[in-house]
């Protein structure tokens, strides 16, 4: 599936289902948690490899 993933730059969605509180490290921010539910993260791929480099890294 990952192979049909353009390297061209373009705009992505992610969504996350989160089934039990979770703690993560994000940066700066330092650890922090994350509680039940659905999550959306828009992102876009402007560099280098595009859209599947930057799939790649979530």
């Amino acid at each position: 599936m990952i192979s049909l993933i353009p390297r061209a730059a373009g705009i992505y969605v992610l969504v996350l289902l989160v089934e039990a509180p979770l703690k993560i490290h994000v940066g700066s921010l330092g650890y922090i948690t994350i509680t039940r539910g659905k999550y959306v993260y828009l992102g876009s791929a402007r560099g280098p490899g595009g859209l599947l480099a930057r799939i790649n890294r979530h």
